[in-house]
């Protein structure tokens, strides 16, 4: 990560050839092929790279089909305004506006036809997944690998966009908070916990027998026929009994104290944002919101 923090970038093209290439570089994917009937459709992509993620809204015009060889990071595709299928190692996938999918198991081939309209995705690290939890000591040594490509439930779907809208809004939309290192790197492990929860997998999350020992104080038991000296042992300060609570009243309802003057929160609000430019340029984030 830029000691300046995140690094924005867009880019709009309508050039198959330009749009193949770039797409290649963004996503690190091997293998990229791109077609469509028709050859004049129209790519937009606008994203911010934040050290080991990456936040990213694309929109095109066609029925585009896409088929990726390889890609070593996690993609987590939400479907904004398209229909998308995905076909991953024999598991296959129909998307509509709202539901949240992974595009492929890191590390294997995977083929998605995307129709007109938008999707947002979250690129992550999987050096972050082998921070937090540590594959079943059951099996083999491996890395942490993902069983499945769709969340165990709807509420773990909800959980994702939830956490998902909190990176892009509070995180990302905030020019200063974002170019603190401590913020961003919380950031990355929300979003790598949030998908080790929403998603199957093979990692161990859950307390080591390290953990729990070290949770727990040492103990030490006492001798035979002997009683800790604070048992027998008078206090030292004498510790009145609790008065009883008076009853309540019945005569007037609980009001705020005076000078004190009850307002509304005021939450932030999130500000669209328009596709313009046909070239490709870089920046920090400057308006809060804009993801």
């Amino acid at each position: 990560m830029s000691a300046d923090g995140p690094i924005s970038h867009r880019f709009d093209s309508r050039d198959p050839q330009l749009i193949r290439d770039y797409l290649a570089g963004a996503y690190g994917a091997g293998g990229l092929r791109l077609s469509s009937s028709d050859r004049d459709y129209h790519l937009r992509h606008r994203g911010v790279r934040a050290g080991r993620f990456q936040a990213d809204r694309l929109a095109q015009s066609t029925d585009l089909r896409v088929a990726v060889e390889e890609i070593n990071s996690l993609v987590v595709c939400e479907a904004a305004t398209s229909r998308v299928d995905r076909s991953c190692d024999g598991e296959q996938g129909e998307y509509v506006p709202g539901d949240v999918f992974v595009a492929a198991t890191p590390g294997r081939p995977y083929r998605l036809r995307w129709q007109p309209g938008e999707v947002a995705l979250l690129q992550l690290d999987t050096h972050l997944f082998t921070q937090l939890a540590l594959p079943d000591v059951r099996r083999r040594p491996e890395p942490i690998r993902f069983t499945a490509l769709e969340p165990a439930s709807p509420a773990l779907a909800e959980h994702w966009r939830a956490t998902a809208h909190y990176v892009r809004l509070a995180v990302l939309g905030n020019t200063e908070a974002s170019r603190e290192p401590l913020v961003i790197g919380a950031a990355a492990r929300a979003l790598a916990a949030a998908a080790l929860a929403v998603f199957p997998n093979t990692a161990r999350t859950e307390p080591t027998a390290q953990d729990r020992r070290d949770a727990v104080a040492p103990w030490r038991p006492l001798s035979a026929g002997r009683s800790p000296s604070w048992r027998n042992t008078p206090s030292r300060t004498s510790v009145p009994p609790m008065s009883p609570l008076p009853p309540p009243s019945r005569s007037a309802p609980c009001s705020w104290p005076s000078g004190v003057t009850r307002t509304a929160p005021r939450w932030p609000s999130c500000a669209g944002s328009a596709w313009n430019g046909h070239t490709t340029s870089y920046g920090r984030p400057t308006h809060a919101g804009r993801r």
